[in-house]
């Protein structure tokens, strides 16, 4: 290899410029422009001195990315600051400057060295902080794994969070990621709605166990789900093997689909235990005894429910088996309960 090529080599490596070169060896950057070329030779100090920038490099990209003259510099400072959930006032502050220092750093303008200090100490102090990194891991998946379970679009999406179209589109294709007070409005969205953002990633794509689960959660045949969503039960049978996958239409009615299922049990809970004034742990046993006294063979299907098991199913993580179902349903029946238009999806399926 030539020196030319070491010194480019090195620098892309750095992600330094032919100036910033020029200026640690006090010469114009057309020197080192030439130098790459192979069309002049650096001197030996000049060598030296490239070659004591490189070890530096060296000794501290393990575990520093804070290097002096780094292009990507202010795009890493940002992606720190956020990752540690930090605004510009929080993070000027533990590094001892004014906002409108950290403002600079991110527009591109270095830091003194002693504040590349203060930066490399904080980073010692807040490396292995998992919980603030793992929001932005996978940003992008998540927020169309979001877009997903919501079956909404891009533009319900953004009015649902208060932020513009444009955000929500940068967000998605991976060009940024929102500001500190959009994370926490991004959280306290999701914690209301009972959703984990950090399991989000895999959710942009509905998997043949989900179809399964959708289908038997409903108690529906093949035919019948097919039918509810405008699809052919070869399809249905395709999506449940994995030998294919749902279109982007008919993934948003499975979700959808699945949405209202939960929200009409959702609603029957609610009437229960609220309505009706039953405890969690009174609605189990109640609902124990209706399956009981149905039970033909109640020595080998005794029903043991628990209030756990009631508020899983309120949370929305956990549901309900056919008879489970089935005793909720009669318990309400038996309070006169009617369903809310629409909701009612398990017994009043529409095709599409």
């Amino acid at each position: 290899m030539s020196i030319g090529d070491w010194i480019k080599q090195i620098r892309a490596e750095m992600g330094i410029t032919q100036q910033h070169i020029a200026e640690k060896c006090h010469v114009v950057f057309t020197h080192v422009a030439m130098w790459e070329l192979g069309h002049r030779t650096p001197q030996p100090q000049y060598v030296g001195i490239i070659e004591q920038m490189y070890s530096e490099y060296q000794a501290t990209k393990r575990d520093d990315w804070f290097i002096a003259g780094d292009k990507n510099f202010p795009q890493k400072l940002r992606e720190f600051r956020l990752k540690r959930r930090l605004t510009q006032v929080e993070l000027a502050e533990k590094v001892g400057v004014n906002r409108q220092a950290v403002l600079n750093w991110e527009k591109g303008i270095e830091p003194e060295s002693s504040n590349i200090q203060a930066l490399r100490k904080l980073q010692e102090q807040t490396d292995g902080n998992a919980e603030s990194d793992k929001f932005f891991e996978n940003f992008p998946e998540k927020m169309k794994g979001l877009q997903t379970r919501l079956t909404c679009t891009i533009g319900e999406l953004s009015a649902m969070l208060g932020v513009s179209k444009r955000s929500v589109d940068n967000w998605l294709a991976g060009k940024t990621v929102p500001p500190i007070s959009i994370v926490r409005l991004i959280e306290d969205f999701c914690a209301q709605r009972n959703i984990d953002f950090n399991d989000l990633s895999g959710a942009a794509k509905i998997s043949p166990d989900e179809v399964r689960e959708l289908r038997n959660m409903m108690d529906l045949t093949q035919v019948e789900l097919a039918d509810s969503i405008s699809a052919s039960r070869s399809s249905i049978t395709n999506w449940e093997q994995g030998t294919a996958s749902p279109s982007a239409i008919h993934q948003r009615k499975l979700i959808s689909l699945r949405n209202q299922a939960q929200s009409d049990l959702s609603n029957k809970l609610n009437f229960l235990l609220n309505d009706k004034g039953f405890s969690f742990e009174e609605l189990a046993q109640e609902l124990n005894d209706i399956i009981n006294q149905e039970s033909e063979d109640s020595d080998n299907k005794t029903s043991k429910l628990r209030k756990n098991s009631i508020s899983k199913w309120v949370a929305k993580t956990g549901w309900p088996n056919e008879q489970e179902r089935a005793a909720i349903d009669d318990l309400c029946a038996k309070f006169d309960y009617k369903a809310k238009e629409g909701t009612d999806v398990i017994n009043n399926l529409s095709p599409g």
